[in-house]
């Protein structure tokens, strides 16, 4: 499949077969080698699953009656509440992009 190619991929780097070798821990290999180099597609990851959370929220919330920021928007669209609406969107949008930028330059920072 392809996350476990993924896997192998960032595993297989020089650098984390270079700190297995010299016998360093599996834990410090993951944080020191592996997760550098797999945060821009977690970062990218990270800004589409809290969007699509959202949108998932507001049915949710709202055929289940229950408190949350999807029941928050979605009475805001019954009562035309739009000044709340503009900002859950810009909420929503900063989230995204906050998370695309990381991505960008967690990228960058590898390329060098």
């Amino acid at each position: 499949s392809r996350g476990s190619r993924v896997k192998r991929s960032f595993c297989a780097q020089p650098c984390v077969l270079a700190a297995q070798a010299r016998g360093i821990g599996q834990t410090r290999i993951l944080f020191c080698h592996v997760l550098p180099l797999a945060a821009p597609a977690l970062f990218a990851l990270l800004g589409v699953s809290l969007s699509m959370a959202f949108g998932a929220a507001i049915p949710i919330e709202a055929l289940n009656d229950s408190p949350g920021v999807g029941q928050l928007a979605w009475q805001a669209a019954l009562n035309r509440d739009l000044p709340l609406i503009v900002n859950l969107t810009l909420l929503i949008t900063l989230i995204t992009v906050t998370a695309n930028s990381l991505a960008s330059v967690a990228n960058e920072r590898i390329s060098l």
